[in-house]
This record gives structure tokens, sequence and C-alpha cells, in this order.
């Protein structure tokens, strides 16, 4: 059966009885301990580590850090990185679930460090400034993992239960929970799926809508009551008020302001009269509405002779020459 691999980094000389309760409680809860099998070398500050003890890192899940008053090895000669700190980056890199713990009157002295952090003194408690470095390291590298101070083994023990005994209850109200969140999973995925057929459909909709006025457009009304009204003798397409426009000045027409109230618009020719609009067809910005051919009626577009119509007949009439 798998176990949790739990992989416990200390500084082996002032820290050894405190490894030691560490890994008989992580062999008491089944799981399995990992640590440095050359924790027994007579001066750890210059041995140097195998590198294999890495992958050991790489294999765990869980990640115990201790840090007392004493910097750990270095992993080559000549390495200015700290065994400890590296086995930090690792630990983050994979993301692992890392708990790290430092004595107090360490953690209580890094608080001096961070206010005369550019300054070379001398601490009691932290056998090297590199120990507060590596603490700094924690916090910034490892913001989801907080720092817990300890006095004793039994603190860090006592702290481990609790935190995994929450951890292992978390997991069971979420296996509860499973169901009910598979029946939300397969809620949200219905509710995806009908706004995509929704969307879907919209869109339909909207082509279908596009297509159908391209093909009323193309059979407007107007188009013939504008061609008999001019009586052009081409097909007579537009769809906007400047096309219109553009097709009657080809054919001599002029904008006119002389055109009866109830028109909208009218077009003059000097020679056939004036065109009158007598229904609006055109939205704001000017394009053709789409009009159907069984509301369209005779008299929305009408041509005028000035020679028939007595309003302008008496206006001419009145000219002084």
């Amino acid at each position: 059966m798998l176990r949790p691999r739990v992989y416990i980094s200390s500084a082996f000389f002032d820290l050894e009885l405190v490894r030691d309760e560490v890994d008989r409680l992580v062999r008491s809860l089944g799981y399995e301990a990992v640590h440095d099998e050359r924790r027994h070398t007579a001066d750890p500050t210059d041995a140097a580590r195998d590198p294999s003890t890495y992958s050991d890192i790489d294999g765990c899940d869980i990640v115990v850090g201790i840090v007392g008053g004493r910097y750990s090895m270095k992993p080559q000669p000549g390495d200015g990185e700290a065994f400890a700190q590296q086995a930090l980056q690792r630990c983050v890199e994979n993301d692992m679930s890392a708990y790290f713990f430092v004595q107090r009157d360490v953690l209580t002295e890094h608080e001096i460090y961070k206010i005369n952090h550019d300054r070379d003194i001398q601490y009691r408690y932290a056998g090297h400034r590199k120990i507060h470095e590596f603490i700094e390291s924690i916090y910034r590298r490892s913001k989801s993992n907080p720092i817990t101070p300890f006095d004793s083994a039994t603190d860090i023990t006592n702290s481990l239960r609790r935190q995994w005994s929450g951890l292992f209850q978390r997991l069971l109200r979420g296996r509860a929970r499973a169901p009910e969140q598979r029946e939300m999973a397969d809620v949200a995925a219905t509710a995806t799926t009908l706004r995509e057929a929704a969307e879907n459909l919209n869109k339909e909709r909207r082509q279908t809508d596009d297509a159908l006025r391209a093909l009323l457009l193309l059979n407007h009304p107007a188009f013939e009551a504008f061609a008999a009204a001019t009586g052009a003798g081409s097909r007579v397409f537009f769809t906007s008020r400047d096309e219109l426009n553009r097709w009657l000045a080809d054919l001599g027409y002029e904008g006119s302001f002389r055109f009866d109230e109830e028109a909208v618009a009218g077009w003059e020719h000097k020679t056939r009269g004036t065109i009158e609009l007598r229904k609006q067809i055109f939205n704001d910005l000017g394009q053709l509405e789409v009009i159907p051919e069984d509301h369209w009626q005779d008299g929305w577009v009408v041509r005028v002779d000035p020679r028939t119509d007595t309003d302008e007949v008496r206006n001419d009439d009145n000219l002084a020459f």
C-alpha cells in the first residue's frame, strides 16, 4: 500500500535529537521518513552531500524543515548555497506541502536581523548570518507555508499532529462531498452546454435574419416605384439614401426643397418635374429599411408634373417681370 513519504531536513549537529523525535512521529503514523543516511558524519559542515539526496526530495510528498542556530552543510565544496536552502528551493519548485519550524530564540532574533539587514553584526542565537538569510528565503519563496517557532521537539510533533489531522479531516469531508461536487460540476457543464447552444442558435438566427434581409432588400418595392417614377429603363438598386441620391443625380435629378408638405424628400428635374418620397424608408443612419411588398403603398413615391400642379403654376404666375 502506498504511504506518504516525508523528507525531514535539518542541521544535524544541534538538532539531531529533535530530528529523531520527528522521525518517530512520522513512522508511528505509518508514513515513510526520508533523510540523509550520512547524518552521523563527524563534521557535517565540511562533508559533501550525495547528489542522490536531491532525488530523494523529489520523490517525497511532504517536507519538514527544522532550523536551529547552526548552519547546514554545503552540497559541494565551494558552493555558496547551503544544502537546506537548496532543499527548500526544490520543495517550492515541486509545489510540495512543506512545514517549517525555527527555534523560537532564532526566530525572535530574526526581527533584529531585518532591522539591521545591511549591517555586519554578530548575532547571539544564530551562529551565522546565513541562517537569517535562509529564514528570509523561506518567507520569500514559500508564502503559503508559514513558519512555526518551537522550543522543543514536542512543539514540533504536536503541531504536525494537529495539521496532519486537519488535513485528513478535510480529505474525509471532501470525499463525503464528492457526489455533491460531481452533481454541481454536471449542472455547471449542462449550463455551459445550454449557453453554447443558445449562442449558436442566436448566431444561426442572426445569419438567417441577415439572409432574409438581403433577400427582401434585393426585391425591395421601392426599386420598382422609383423606376416607374423616373421612367428608367435599367434595373434600380440602392441600399442607402446616398446611393439613391447618386442614382437620381445620374438621371439629372437634384435634391429639392420645393415639394409637397406630405413628402419627406424630393428631387427635381429641369424638364421631367419632381419626384417626391412621401414615406420615410430610411433609418436614422440613412440605410434602406426592409419593407415587405404587401406593406408597400403606391402613393409613397410619386412624380409631380409642374404644369399640372396648380400651386406651382400659381406661384409662377405671381412672379414679377
